[in-house]
Formats: C-alpha cells, sequence, structure tokens
C-alpha cells in the first residue's frame, strides 16, 4: 500500500512537470490539485479554476483570458506577464504570489486576498478590486486607471508612480501607503483613509476628496489641495486649511 501511494506521488509530480505551454483551453479543472505545477506559457482561456489550488505553481507567461479562478488558492504563484485580462477571481488568495508585468485588463477581484504580493507594473485598467485587501503590497508604476477599488485595503503598499486617474476609490484605507509621484488626476477618493500617506509629488487634480482623512499624512502641500475638490468633512492639517481660506 505504501508502494502505490508512493508510485501516485511520483506519478502526480511527473504530470505537473509537463504542463508547460499545455493546451489546456477551457478545461475543467476545478478543484484541481496543482501545487507547485509548472504551467509556464500554458493556454488556460476560459478554463474552469474554481477553488483550484495554485500555491506556488508557476503560471508565467500563462494565457488565462476570462478564466474562472474565483477562490483558488494562489499564494505565492508566480504570474509574471500572463495575461489575465477578464479573467474571475473574485475571493482568490494571492498572498505573496508575483504578477510583475501581468495584464489584469478588465479583471475582477472583488474580496481578493493580495497581501504582500508584487504588482510592479502590471496592467490593472478597469480591473474590480471592490473590498479586496493588498496590504503592503508592491504596486509601484501600476496603472489602475478607471478601475473599481472601493472599500479596499492597500494599508502600507507600495504606490510610487501608480497610476488611477478616474478610479473608484471610495472608501479605500491608503494609511501609510507610499503614494509618492502618483497620480490621482479626477479619481473619486471620497471617504478615503489617508492617515500617514507619503504624498510627495502626489498629483490630486480634479480628484473628490470629499469626506477623506489626511491625519499625519507626510509632504501634503497646499498646492495639492487647491486642484482637488474637498468639502466641510475633509480633514487635512490645519495649516493647508487656513491657505485654502486665503
Amino acid at each position: 500500500m505504501v508502494d502505490e501511494l508512493a508510485a501516485e506521488k511520483r506519478r502526480t509530480e511527473a504530470n505537473k512537470k509537463y504542463l508547460g505551454k499545455a493546451n489546456l483551453r477551457e478545461a475543467g479543472l476545478a478543484e484541481a490539485r496543482l501545487n507547485g505545477a509548472l504551467m509556464k506559457g500554458a493556454d488556460l482561456v476560459r478554463a474552469d479554476l474554481v477553488g483550484a489550488n495554485l500555491q506556488e505553481a508557476d503560471l508565467s507567461y500563462a494565457d488565462l483570458f476570462q478564466a474562472d479562478l474565483r477562490d483558488a488558492n494562489l499564494r505565492g504563484a508566480i504570474l509574471s506577464k500572463a495575461n489575465l485580462s477578464e479573467a474571475k477571481l473574485g475571493g482568490a488568495n494571492l498572498t505573496g504570489a508575483i504578477l510583475g508585468k501581468t495584464d489584469l485588463t478588465a479583471a475582477n477581484l472583488e474580496n481578493a486576498i493580495c497581501d504582500i504580493a508584487d504588482f510592479r507594473q502590471a496592467i490593472l485598467y478597469e480591473a474590480e478590486f471592490i473590498s479586496a485587501s493588498l496590504r503592503d503590497a508592491n504596486l509601484r508604476k501600476v496603472d489602475f486607471s478607471k478601475s473599481n477599488l472601493q472599500d479596499s485595503h492597500m494599508e502600507g503598499a507600495d504606490l510610487r508612480r501608480a497610476n488611477f486617474e478616474g478610479a473608484e476609490l471610495c472608501g479605500i484605507n491608503l494609511s501609510k501607503a507610499d503614494l509618492s509621484g502618483a497620480t490621482f488626476n479626477g479619481a473619486n477618493l471620497s471617504g478615503a483613509y489617508l492617515s500617514g500617506a507619503n504624498l510627495n509629488k502626489t498629483d490630486f487634480t480634479e480628484a473628490n476628496l470629499a469626506g477623506a482623512v489626511f491625519r499625519y499624512a507626510l509632504n501634503m502641500t497646499l498646492e495639492q489641495m487647491q486642484s482637488a475638490f474637498l468639502d466641510e468633512n475633509t480633514k487635512i492639517p490645519q495649516h493647508i486649511k487656513e491657505g485654502l481660506k486665503t
């Protein structure tokens, strides 16, 4: 019995090694155990991977267009330069995943967990991140333009030079995030929380900051607030509030 189990384990591991560039288009892989699988460059277009275990799998360069990855385990997975445009990732766990230069255009990551994930230079245009968690994630130079990040958590995230132009950020938590050089042109930050965030050269031109909280924000300037829309509930330092009155 022990020998049979060992043989089955060897077969499983061997199968995993030959999934690189595999044609798995529209494959039914719901709840599949693919942890550690080598799937670099695989064709997974519209594949059903709901609830699949892909922890630490190598999916770099894979084509996951419109793939269904809801509730999948992608902890520590490598998704660098993969195509995840229009993919469904709601409730997926991407903690510590690597998604450098990954295309997530119009992908749905509602309630996804992406803490300490590396999204550097990823494309997240028109993506859905409602109530998602991206705490301490690396999001440098990420394109979030026209994305929906309502009520998401980005505490401590590295968002240097990220683009949030026209994004929906109502209720987002950006406390202690590094927003140096980030662009929020025309974004909706109503009710957002930016306590302790680094605002060095951050652009808030025509951004909606009604009810936003900026307590203890770093490198905040009067010019930044003059180009944005504020209301009586916006919490800003007293010296900047006085400057706006003059």
